[in-house]
């Protein structure tokens, strides 16, 4: 079993990963990561590009690859759908541009594509909160259903980090 990670009185790991197994049961069209799939892709890189592709036939080519990022003590929620990767996170700023570039260049080496980053419009965490995990699977759920939209030009994030 893995380590428990987790923000300071936030979700952990189980947590979101209790929600995301049952959830992934219902729809057949998404693939949803472990939580801890980018720190077990670090130590091994070769068993999370075997379990991309897996997610990749699995899904189809239509589907959705849901991924519970857990980066700098904050969890953010990216969807990799066509040529996007779809990023919906509550407290932008923690995670940089190149932390979240770093990511899709892994993903499209892995699954032969390239990906162009969208930030996409969420709703915001309280500030100096802990609620990440929750805002991480709710703006899961509401990408997979086509609720969440690219921010747009005047908004104060550009709409594409790349």
């Amino acid at each position: 079993s893995s380590p428990s990670w987790k923000a300071s009185g936030e979700w952990s790991n189980w947590d979101i990963d209790a929600i995301t197994n049952q959830w992934q049961t219902t729809d057949p069209t998404m693939y949803v990561l472990h939580a801890t799939f980018l720190l077990d892709a670090q130590k091994q890189p070769i068993k999370a590009r075997e379990q991309l592709q897996l997610a990749t036939t699995t899904i189809g080519p239509e589907g959705k690859i849901h991924m519970i990022c857990w980066i700098r003590h904050h969890w953010v929620a990216a969807t990799f759908h066509h040529d996007r990767m779809e990023l919906a996170d509550s407290a932008p700023g923690i995670a940089t541009g190149k932390d979240i570039r770093t990511i899709a260049d892994f993903v499209g080496a892995s699954l032969g594509r390239s990906y162009t980053v969208v930030e996409m419009r969420t709703p915001r965490q309280p500030k100096n909160s802990a609620e990440c995990g929750s805002h991480c699977v709710a703006n899961l759920f509401l990408n997979n259903q086509g609720w969440l939209l690219p921010r747009e030009q005047g908004d104060k994030n550009p709409t594409v980090l790349t």
